[in-house]
Order: structure tokens, then C-alpha cells, then sequence
């Protein structure tokens, strides 16, 4: 019975394994980087150190480095975006394309990629001091997670149901003692009524564990690692390895391993428990070896606790380098491609993959041999029921040493298993205790929880700035030093109390949200288009309402090409640079927010597509306060004020005309930018 039990739960592991291959499969089939060239023979290479090794075997065998014949290319087979180039560009020549950004946007990502990575620290939240011999505190809070009236009725249940194994076997054997035929009928019905209730027991119960308590430990222990993630520090994600930081088995093991590995545990406990009182009360020279028996389990399995708990530790932070190294080589993949690194990254891929496989296969031995010393000793108590049965054979009742038999020589399996789902439990649960330490001390934005302004509260876009002193993290030098600073509403300032509120007294997010905010990088999530353009503080705006920012922004038939407002938008490959912080700014038009902020909004865009952005920001953002940090100055000349900063301190603060028309730090700059741009 119990091998079936066993086979029954293995076999949601194995349907899942071969869904797991099947995507696989799917992967391998799918269309991969076609490259038919042929392997030039290196007749003469580059030597000069000075070029790199990146460049240090390129052939010189004709004058013409580069030739293009003919070529049609782009995102997808069906549209190309350069079409019949034909090109030639000379051995030792200086070649620039310029074009149009959105049909020249084929750029290497800006990724910071190192050969020789060293495997970074994973984050001290994931070392506990008590990986050897744990932290029954940990119990406590995954039972609080789980309501601690649906654990009382989880263990009072389980109790029950466990039980009536044993109470059928006390039936049975009163049955064989009865000799009177006639009770057959009395016996079959109690019998009966025990069964029943067994199966109807233990769906209740296996219904009720896994819909209430451990269903809520699952979302309870999921929200409050989310809100330590979403309200932690910028300094936190900066300093803590991605791979720590997405690693998601421990929501794994809680939501799958961890519950079932409970349920069996607690399940084995009443079951060793009647089985030695039923072995007890058939023998009772037997029961004085329990303790021993006790004592020496609890001692093997401390021993291999110690061990295997460890192990578990080490399987899940040996995988962080090598989601770090996945993640890292998918963003970089045109860089890697470029500068042909693909061979080195996937040789540091296989070696990651090799080291985070070591703590399987350990911990896969010493579970053997954990099956080996129970087997052992449970032999011991095997040959102590036989002997008593053999000397005793005469003052023992047949039908209760039968009982004790056949219950010990099953006792010996629900030993070992009780003792491996034990030591299961108390791995696993070493997941509860890294998302208690990474809920508990990752550093929070808002660690006072300070109380949200009153609905409305930016109105005019008024900001004052006193003595600010900023820096990128607790323990450096600040950046920014005694800021004093005014800006009146509507104001446009190129570079803090709003509107009269102290933004350190307020939620972080309240007033994050409450400032319109545009930089560099575009932001998309995956979603529909009208996602994208739709933040929580405008879900009511109509159709007409989004069809306008976008023609205004000159993306409305590129998102009637991708499939309109409601098609899912893959921003990557269906938008160009330019056409990204275009939508950005689309997005932005919709928000009512009275303080615009740009961080270099427009530098890594074409010209025209610059000139096309700052006319939209002044026509549709002139009459709100707009603070704009530009390194194209001739952006902001138009400006009503410009400050200009110094080692983290105010130089100058006045109108462009004003500084432009004396002997400033503002001029000198303007003029270093104009001959640069002139020359």
C-alpha cells in the first residue's frame, strides 16, 4: 500500500518532467542564428598589441575590409528595414552611416560584460547562523503564516485519521478471537464504518491543509517577500547579486516541496506512534527498547541534519551565479555576438551548471546512506520481536503477536520515511527562513511607514529646496551638498517641499507618483499597448483621448500596423529607440501630474527626433514646472531658470539670458558645447 502511496505522489513529478522535456524540445526547434559564412584562412594578422585581442586575427587580404552586395535586412523576414544596400568600405578607412535613428537603431546594448567574472557574494540574508542546526523560531512563524486555529484543527485531524489504521487492526484482531459465526455480519459493518470513514477523514483533511492554511502560509509568505522587494532600497538592488535576487526556489519549495513534505511528516508521526503502541502492547519486553530505539534515530538523524541541511543551502546558492550568468549573457547577446565571446560564455555557463549540480548528487548520497543505518537498526528491533516470540511463545496472545509483526515489519519503512521526510522538512523549511530574514532585513525606502498627504495635494507645482545634502548610499560622500533652491509654478529649471509639504514626511510613493517623470531608458511592461500607456491614476481615459497623444507624437500608424491599442506590445522589436522615449512622452501626456522631470530625455535620439520631442514639451508641458537635466544645452536656452552645479554645490542660478550675457560657469560651458558641436 505504501509503495503505491509513493507511486501516486511521484506521478505529478513525472508528468511534469516530460512537460518539461517537451518545452525543451520546442526551444531546440525553434529558429536559431543562421550563419553560413565560410572560415576565411588567415594568410597575415594584426600584431599591434594596441588593437586588442578582439582585433588581433582579423585578415588583411584585400583592400576593401568591408562589402556589402545587395543586402535586405531587418527585425523579421518580411520587413526589411535596410533594404538593396551596396557598399564598400576601404581597408583602413573611417566609415559613419548616418540616417534616420529608427532605421539605423541597430545598436550593441549598453552591457557591462566581463570574461572572467568572479562569483559576487550572494546577499547575507541567505546565511543564517543556524544553517546546521536550525531555528525552531522559523516553525513558529511558518505556523502563524499558516493561522494557528487551522493548525490546531490540521493536527487534530490528522490524529483522527491516522487512527483508523490502527483501530482496524485491533478490530480484526478482536474479530479472530470471537469464534461465534454469528457476529460476522456485526464485525463486517464496524469494519466497514471504520473504512468509510478513513477515506472521508482524510479528504476532508488533505482538502482543508491544502485550501486554508497552507494555501495562506503560500500567499503570505509570497507578499511580504514582494514587499520587501518592491519597498527596498535602490542601494540594496545595486549591491545584491540578480541571481540572489530572482532565485525563485524558495517560493518553490514553499508552495510545492514544503506542504506535502508537512503533510507526510505530520502523517508518519501518528503512524510510527500506533504502530510501537500496537508493537507495545503485544510485547512488552519490546517496548523497553523504544527509548533506545528513540534515542538512537533522533541521533541519526541530528547527524544527518546537520549535513543535509547544509547542502540544501548550498544547491540553492550555487544556482544565484548561474541565473547571473543567463541573465546577463540574454541582455548582452548582440554585445557577446559582436566581439564573438559566445565559446567563453558558455564554457563559464557549463562550469556554473557543473558546480550547481555538485549538491544534488551529495545530497542524493548521503540520503542512501541515511536508508542504509535506519534499515539496520530496524533489523535490530525485528530480531528482539522475534526472539521474545520464540522465548515468550506461551504467555503471549497469538492474535497480539501477530499484530506485532506484521506492524513491525512495516515499522521499519514508516521509520525511514519519517526520518527522511523529517530531515525534508526541516531543508525546506530553510526557505521560510531565507524569506523571514529577506522580508525582516532587506533595507525599506520607508522603514518609519510615514503617513500619506491629503488627495490633491501638488497642485500649483510650487518646489522649495533647503539645505539638501544627497548621496548614493548611507556610508559615501554626498554627492549634492547645502541645496537651497526655489522654483516657482510653471517654471522650467535645468537641474524639497511641494507645495508647501515636506516630501520626507510624506509615503515615498505617494509623491513619486505624483511627478511626472521622463528619462533615458524607456520603461515597458508586458501587456497590450493600451497598457503601457494607461498608468493606475488614469484607467478611465477614452479611446479618442489615446488615439490623440499618439498622433501627436506621430505613432499612431505604428500602432495601427502592430494591431491597435489592444494588441500585445513587444517594445524591443516592434519600436525603435526613438519611437520608445516617443511613446514614453505619449504616456507622460496622459498623466495630469503638474512637475514634469527629464534626465536626459532626448540624448540618445536623432536630431529631428529631438526637435520634435521639445516642441511637444513646451506646447503641451509649458504651463507646468518642468525640471530638465540636459547635456544638448541649446535644449534649454529657452528655459525660465538654469542652475548650474559644482562638486555637489550651487555656482549659479539664473535666466540663460542672463548668464549667457556675463562671465559665467554656465557660458563656458555653452561655449565648449558649441565649438564641439561645431567642429
Amino acid at each position: 500500500m505504501e509503495r503505491l502511496e509513493i507511486l501516486i505522489r511521484q506521478m505529478p513529478k513525472i508528468a511534469s518532467a516530460f512537460g518539461c522535456i517537451r518545452r525543451i524540445e520546442m526551444f531546440l526547434k525553434a529558429e536559431t542564428k543562421r550563419d553560413n559564412r565560410m572560415i576565411m584562412e588567415l594568410e597575415r594578422e594584426v600584431t599591434d598589441p594596441s588593437f586588442g585581442h578582439e582585433l588581433a586575427t582579423i585578415p588583411q587580404q584585400t583592400q576593401d575590409a568591408i562589402v556589402i552586395r545587395d543586402l535586405s535586412t531587418g527585425w523579421t523576414a518580411d520587413q526589411p528595414v535596410l533594404k538593396d544596400i551596396t557598399l564598400r568600405i576601404p581597408l583602413g578607412n573611417f566609415a559613419m552611416i548616418i540616417g534616420p535613428e529608427r532605421e539605423l537603431s541597430v545598436n550593441l546594448e549598453d552591457i557591462e560584460v566581463s570574461l572572467n567574472p568572479e562569483p559576487t557574494n550572494t546577499n547575507a540574508t541567505t546565511i543564517d547562523a543556524s544553517r546546521q542546526t536550525g531555528d525552531l523560531r522559523v516553525y513558529w512563524y511558518y505556523l502563524k503564516t499558516m493561522g494557528l486555529k487551522h493548525t490546531l484543527l490540521f493536527a487534530i485531524l490528522g490524529a483522527i485519521c491516522m487512527g483508523f489504521g490502527p483501530a482496524q487492526n485491533l478490530w480484526l484482531n478482536t474479530w479472530a478471537s470471537d469464534g461465534n459465526s454469528a457476529h460476522i455480519s456485526y464485525y463486517v459493518g464496524i469494519y466497514s464504518i471504520f473504512f468509510v470513514l478513513e477515506i472521508l477523514l482524510t479528504t476532508i483533511w488533505i482538502w482543508h491543509v491544502l485550501i486554508f492554511p497552507l494555501s495562506a502560509s503560500s500567499i503570505k509568505l509570497h507578499d511580504s517577500q514582494l514587499n520587501a522587494a518592491l519597498s527596498a532600497t535602490m542601494a540594496f538592488f545595486s549591491n545584491t547579486d540578480t541571481g540572489v535576487t530572482i532565485n525563485s526556489q524558495d517560493l518553490m519549495l514553499t508552495d510545492n516541496e514544503l506542504p506535502l513534505t508537512l503533510i507526510d511528516c505530520v502523517e508518519y508521526i501518528y503512524t510510527c506512534i500506533y504502530r510501537m503502541v500496537l508493537i507495545g502492547l503485544a510485547t512488552a519486553y519490546v517496548a523497553i527498547t523504544f527509548p533506545f530505539v528513540i534515542a538512537t534515530f533522533y541521533f541519526v538523524q541530528r547527524f544527518y541534519l546537520r549535513t543535509s541541511r547544509q547542502i540544501r543551502f548550498l544547491d540553492l546558492e550555487t544556482k544565484a551565479p548561474l541565473y547571473t550568468n543567463f541573465i546577463e549573457s540574454l541582455a548582452g547577446l548582440a554585445t557577446l555576438r559582436g566581439f564573438g565571446w559566445e565559446e567563453e560564455f558558455k564554457r563559464q555557463n557549463n562550469e556554473y551548471l557543473q558546480a550547481s549540480q555538485r549538491p544534488f548528487f551529495l545530497l542524493a548520497t548521503i540520503q542512501r546512506w541515511l536508508a542504509l543505518v535506519l534499515n539496520l537498526i530496524v533489523s535490530g528491533v525485528a530480531i528482539i520481536v522475534a526472539i521474545a516470540a520464540v522465548e515468550l511463545r506461551g504467555s503471549i496472545d497469538p492474535g497480539f503477536l501477530g499484530l506485532a509483526l506484521v506492524n513491525i515489519m512495516t515499522l521499519g519503512t514508516s521509520l525511514q520515511s519519517l526520518v527522511s521526510f523529517w530531515t525534508d522538512l526541516e531543508t525546506s523549511i530553510g526557505a521560510v527562513s531565507r524569506i523571514r530574514a529577506f522580508s525582516e532585513e532587506t533595507p525599506s525606502e520607508d522603514p518609519f511607514h510615514l503617513p500619506k498627504a491629503p488627495d490633491g495635494w501638488l497642485k500649483s507645482g510650487q518646489i522649495d529646496i533647503e539645505n539638501m545634502y544627497a548621496g548614493h548610499g548611507p556610508d559615501s560622500e554626498p554627492v549634492l551638498h547645502g541645496i537651497n533652491l526655489s522654483i516657482a509654478p510653471g517654471q522650467h529649471v535645468g537641474s524639497i517641499i511641494m507645495d508647501g509639504i515636506d516630501i520626507s514626511t510624506i509615503t515615498i510613493n505617494q509623491y513619486r507618483g505624483s511627478i511626472n517623470a521622463l528619462a533615458q531608458d524607456a520603461l515597458f511592461l508586458p501587456g497590450t499597448i493600451r497598457d503601457n500607456l494607461i498608468s493606475a491614476d488614469s484607467v478611465d481615459l477614452s479611446d479618442d483621448q489615446l488615439e490623440r497623444v499618439l498622433q501627436r507624437t506621430g505613432l499612431w500608424d505604428k500602432v495601427q500596423d502592430i494591431g491597435g491599442l489592444d494588441a500585445p506590445l513587444d517594445a524591443e522589436a516592434s519600436l525603435s529607440h526613438a519611437e520608445r522615449q516617443l511613446f514614453c512622452l505619449a504616456r507622460a501626456m496622459l498623466n495630469q501630474s503638474r512637475v514634469l522631470a527629464l534626465d536626459e530625455f532626448t540624448s540618445n535620439v536623432d536630431i529631428d527626433t529631438d526637435k520634435a520631442m521639445q516642441k511637444i514639451i513646451r506646447e503641451d508641458f509649458g504651463h507646468k514646472t518642468i525640471l530638465a537635466v540636459a547635456h544638448r544645452l541649446d535644449t534649454i536656452l529657452d528655459f525660465d531658470r538654469i542652475v548650474v552645479l559644482d562638486k555637489g554645490r550651487i555656482v549659479e542660478d539664473g535666466s540663460p539670458s542672463e548668464l549667457l550675457g556675463r562671465d559665467s560657469a554656465f557660458r563656458v560651458l555653452y561655449d565648449a558645447y558649441r565649438s564641439e558641436k561645431t567642429n
